[in-house]
Formats: C-alpha cells, sequence, structure tokens
C-alpha cells in the first residue's frame, strides 16, 4: 500500500474566480433553486502528489469512485454533494454528484490558485447559488500541514495550512478568512494535522463542529464509500464519519499499515479551553526531564499531544482544564503507533506546539497565530 501522506511543508490556499455556464437568454436571470435540506461540498485540491498521473488514476480518482459507490447505494439520502475538482490534468470544475456520476455546474480558469481566499469565497458562492439549503457541511480534501503559516501572504488580506495547489498552500489564518461569515454547520478536513489546538482555535467561530487527524493521515484518506451516509443522514454524524475512517486504517491486515488518529471537536467550548490553558501557563514551570508526546515521526516535530504537557505542568488548575477539553473533544481514537513505528501512549484528540525558547515564537510564523496571542505566548519555557 502507497505510503503518500496527506501534508505539505508549505502553507496553503489560494483561491479562485471563475467562469459560468451562461443561460440560453443573457438577458434573462436565472431562476432560483429550490432550497434543500443540506449541501455538503468537497473541496478538493488534487493538483498534486495526490493525484494520478493519469486522469484515472491516483488517489483523487479512487475517492471519486468511492464517492460514486455511495451515491449509487443510495447514500445521498436527498442531500446535495457537490465536489470543487482541482486535478492535474485539467482545470477546475464545480461538479454535482449524482447516481448517475458527476454533473459539471461551473468551470474555473487556472488564473487564480485553489488554495486563495479568494478562489475558495467564489466556490462558496456558486455552491450556495447552485444548491442552496437550509445547512451546508465543508470537507477539505489535500495536502496540509496544520498551523505552520508559509503559505501565500495575500495583498490585502490578513494573513490568516491547508491543501497544495502547483506547489502553492494555504496559510490557516487564510482559511479561517475565507470561511468567515459563510454559515457552515461542519468541517471535516481529509488531511494531514489538522486536529491542532492552533488551527481548532484559529477556525472556533467558523464553523460549529471539526473534524480531522492529531497526526498524519494516509493518502487514501476517508473512505468515502463508507462514510457518506453520516454526512447525508437525518443528521450529520461526523463522529461515526470518524470513527469509521479509524476503523477502516485500524483493520489493515499488516501491522505496519495500522496507523491513524482522529478526532472530533465541539467548537462552542474551545475559548473556556484558551482561558483555562493561560492560566495554567502563566502560573506553571516546565517539568524537569519532560520528554513529550510526538504526533508525527520527523526529526523536528511541531506537533506534541496537547494534554499530555499540559498535565506534565502539574497545575492546580488541571482538574478544570480536564473537563475542558473533555466538553471539546467528543470522540478521538487513536492507533498504537504512528507511522514509523513511535508508539502513541496517550491522544487527547488534540496536539499542540511546544516552544523550546523565545526565539521559536518566530519559527514558521507562530506568532501569527491567533492562539499564540492570547495563550501561547505565556507558555512556560525549559
Amino acid at each position: 500500500m502507497s505510503k503518500v501522506y496527506k501534508f505539505a511543508l508549505i502553507t496553503l490556499i489560494s483561491l479562485f474566480s471563475a467562469t459560468v455556464f451562461s443561460s440560453c437568454d443573457k438577458d434573462e436571470p436565472e431562476p432560483p433553486l429550490p432550497a434543500g435540506s443540506r449541501t455538503i461540498l468537497v473541496y478538493m485540491v488534487a493538483n498534486n502528489s495526490l493525484g494520478g498521473a493519469t486522469p484515472d488514476t491516483g488517489f483523487d480518482a479512487a475517492d471519486r469512485s468511492e464517492m460514486l459507490a455511495a451515491a449509487r447505494s443510495g447514500d445521498l439520502n436527498g442531500c446535495r454533494w457537490l465536489v470543487y475538482y482541482a486535478s492535474k490534468h485539467s482545470a477546475p470544475v464545480l461538479e454535482e454528484l449524482t447516481p448517475n456520476g458527476f454533473t459539471t455546474l461551473k468551470n474555473y480558469d487556472n488564473n487564480s490558485y485553489s488554495v486563495s481566499i479568494n478562489r475558495m469565497k467564489d466556490v462558496f458562492a456558486d455552491m450556495k447559488k447552485f444548491a442552496p439549503a437550509e445547512e451546508y457541511g465543508l470537507i477539505l480534501w489535500s495536502h496540509a500541514n496544520g498551523w505552520q503559516q508559509n503559505g501565500i501572504i495575500e495583498k490585502n488580506k490578513k494573513p490568516l495550512a491547508y491543501g497544495e495547489d502547483r506547489g502553492r498552500m494555504m496559510n490557516i489564518t487564510s482559511l479561517r478568512n475565507a470561511l468567515e461569515g459563510q454559515g457552515f454547520n461542519f468541517l471535516y478536513a481529509d488531511v494531514c494535522y489538522f486536529s491542532t489546538i492552533e488551527v481548532v482555535y484559529e477556525l472556533r467561530n467558523t464553523v460549529k463542529y471539526f473534524a480531522g487527524c492529531e497526526a498524519r493521515l494516509r493518502a487514501d484518506g476517508m473512505p468515502y464509500n463508507t462514510t457518506m451516509k453520516y454526512f447525508t443522514g437525518k443528521t450529520v454524524d461526523l463522529v461515526s464519519a470518524a470513527a469509521s475512517t479509524y476503523a477502516y486504517y485500524n483493520d489493515l491486515p499488516d501491522p505496519d499499515d495500522r496507523w491513524c488518529t482522529m478526532s472530533v471537536i465541539k467548537m462552542d467550548g474551545v475559548e473556556k479551553l484558551a482561558e483555562i490553558t493561560r492560566d495554567i501557563y502563566t502560573t506553571s514551570y516546565y517539568p524537569r526531564n519532560y520528554t513529550p508526546q510526538v504526533m508525527e515521526d520527523l526529526s523536528t516535530c511541531y506537533y506534541f499531544d496537547f494534554q499530555h504537557f499540559v498535565e506534565a505542568l502539574n497545575s492546580s488548575y488541571y482538574s478544570a482544564w480536564q473537563k475542558a477539553i473533555d466538553d471539546v473533544v467528543i470522540y478521538k481514537a487513536a492507533t498504537a503507533k504512528l507511522i514509523g513505528g513511535t508508539p502513541i501512549k496517550t491522544h487527547c484528540g488534540l496536539s499542540t506546539y511546544i516552544m523550546p525558547d523565545e526565539i521559536h515564537a518566530t519559527y514558521k510564523n507562530y506568532n501569527s497565530l491567533s492562539w499564540y496571542n492570547d495563550v501561547a505566548q505565556y507558555q512556560p519555557l525549559p
């Protein structure tokens, strides 16, 4: 099984402008479409190593086949399922999935990156035009590197990290900018490293629920043929979608392939968790002889288990903190090890960056994050 990962070392998201299919009579506005109960948008940026050498190969083609299989099995359940698809082989398109296949709703040009704020906002507007609904959900599909702020800095935009389009990626602060005010009920991150407290805190006011991985995600990603029904049921069941993804990898026949971390976050408690964490950081000392639980198997680590670190600070606020994180993390699961064999001894569902010194506040532009400014700047240093 391929061991390509859904992560990248630079930060992403440049967005898009497009050309709409015209009506037969350009002088007459198109009548509004009736609103459905739920529309789900899969934002699939595959113009990278996840895309295949031909249109019919690659992880993008495999996941699209899984989506079609689920639709043909009746798993759309009356919901609208749209895919913004930026492939290696053609300009991006907005499509709708039906049991008969993918129907193109709109073509876009390649003058803008799919990981730009403008392109993403354009796609959100087109989603609401073509498939208006009472509720919207978003699935992000691509590479990602969590909080690392190395992506596109756009003119006249706050450097608000997801996706990879032709080598460009989006800062997590840019993703926040694109998501603000869009009304998404949930965000499912079918990418690596997104279940970090830094990412969750940055996006806390943009969605109600969030699901993602604390560590790397295999390039196969979410098994859409088994999870679609959890997004399109009477109510969205992110916990079952995450649990189904975890079970898929934990049950693989080769033990060396069994590595996966998943969590689901309820966003309305994140600010309370931040407040208590700040109280702990400002009244604690860095623990002596402390070895953190890493959540990536690389020589330089940016992701450590959040609870493992906070617990080691031995604060009197810890019981309140534990209650707060239990309120936020409504589902978590982890295999016995990371890719490469590093044991996962503790897994709270959220990772964090642990600064080794003051200089590292600027590393990967960490100090541009809301989490740094509100909480992490008070972190006790070794």
